[in-house]
């Protein structure tokens, strides 16, 4: 996979601000806690996700692995 097939989008889940709307997005990826990368295909499935902290190597292997 290449940088220009991915759209990155930023939510920021962060809990200094906490809202229901926040709550409602982590709960519908069934996660609890940061950090959480989702990457989704074009038909919006999900084939990726990341749920800890890793180094960019680590990362890059995840979206070539999504390719």
């Amino acid at each position: 996979a290449h940088a220009k097939d991915f759209i990155p989008v930023r939510v920021d889940l962060s809990p200094d601000q906490d809202s229901p709307e926040k709550r409602k997005i982590l709960a519908s990826y069934d996660h609890k806690g940061l950090p959480l990368v989702v990457i989704h295909d074009r038909q919006g499935k999900e084939v990726g996700r990341v749920t800890s902290f890793v180094d960019a190597e680590e990362f890059l292997g995840v979206l070539r692995r999504v390719d």
